[in-house]
């Protein structure tokens, strides 16, 4: 995409349409759902399927918002760094909004009690604004990095 001589490159947004960008994020999601299954307060009566509901919506989560940062990073660029970093943190809480009361809707009447999903919506949300947060900004300070290293690289020259 960055060499059809479109703007992309100027995203602080990487590039996660690829296989290996896909693969990382995968491996992330299960070690951040087995990470969440494992905290306090954990019962290991019934860890098996809390780790697997809680690792198909880390990984829904995960790859949706990396599908869509990933075919939105024209308009990132177009939008600029503060402005696109707020939009890609704003998508990111939006997907997991939605996937957190599907979730809901899907496994409440088994599993959950209804007073239980706005406690658990706000801490998915509250978690998922914590990691976009801190995400988004290490993806800025790879850019920055790497614009450095190109200005440096081009004085050489």
């Amino acid at each position: 995409m960055a060499g059809d001589g479109s703007p992309v490159s100027e995203s602080f947004i990487p590039d996660l349409c690829h296989a290996r960008a896909v693969l990382t994020i995968i491996v992330l999601g299960e070690v951040l759902a087995l990470i969440l299954c494992l905290g306090p307060g954990a019962r290991m009566q019934d860890f098996l399927f809390r780790f697997a509901v809680t690792s198909l919506l880390v990984q829904w989560v995960a790859l949706v918002s990396a599908l869509l940062l990933c075919n939105l990073r024209g308009l990132f660029s177009r939008l600029g760094n503060p402005r696109g970093g707020v939009l890609a943190f704003l998508i990111m809480q939006l997907v997991t909004l939605l996937f957190s009361y599907s979730a809901f809707l899907v496994f409440s009447p088994h599993y959950f009690s209804a007073a239980e999903m706005g406690t658990q919506i706000g801490r998915n949300l509250l978690l998922s604004a914590l990691i976009s947060a801190v995400l988004l900004r290490f993806f800025f300070l790879q850019h920055q990095v790497w614009l450095n290293l190109t200005r440096a690289e081009s004085l050489l020259l």
